[in-house]
């Protein structure tokens, strides 16, 4: 599993999203071939510049091609820092980047919502969907199960062989 936290403060004080200005922060994390991302987890911390205010921190995810999908939503009224934590089960499709974005709003705009140590959990996860083909060669020793796997080894690259007795 890879952790990421970024230190830095995210703020802002629009108090709607029209203009796109109030995502804050944008994060692509790179597909690898045969694996689905995981995201396990997003956490922060929020608070608001002025007392009596309202502040929302949106987290959306969304994989190539995919819809957008909200994986937490976290409100905060307080002017001193709270932790904000969110398990999520958002998985992409098969060897595609997922986007994750973080949205700031405020209730008004006259005043700043803040969050930082921005924090997110993903891993990759090995796709059942790409197994593709499986090959099962009946041997009468290990030796010979041996050689016939060198020789795949030399004419096919990147491919999983493995001997079972």
């Amino acid at each position: 599993m890879t952790e990421v936290t970024d230190n830095n403060v995210l703020a802002t004080r629009y108090t709607n999203n029209s203009s796109g200005k109030a995502t804050q922060k944008t994060v692509v994390i790179p597909a690898k071939t045969g694996y689905k991302i995981a995201i396990k987890s997003v956490s922060l911390l929020q608070y608001q510049e002025t007392a009596g205010t309202t502040g929302t921190i949106t987290i959306t995810a969304q994989s190539d091609g995919g819809t957008e999908t909200t994986i937490a939503t976290f409100i905060e009224t307080k002017t001193t820092p709270q932790e904000k934590e969110s398990s999520t089960t958002f998985t992409s499709e098969a060897g595609k980047s997922v986007t994750l974005r973080w949205t700031i709003l405020n209730s008004v705009s006259s005043s700043k919502t803040y969050g930082k140590k921005v924090t997110y959990e993903y891993e990759y996860v090995s796709s059942s969907d790409s197994t593709g083909v499986m090959i099962i060669i009946p041997c009468s020793t290990e030796a010979e199960a041996s050689t016939i796997q060198e020789k795949i080894k030399d004419v096919v690259t990147n491919i999983g062989l493995y001997i079972k007795q």
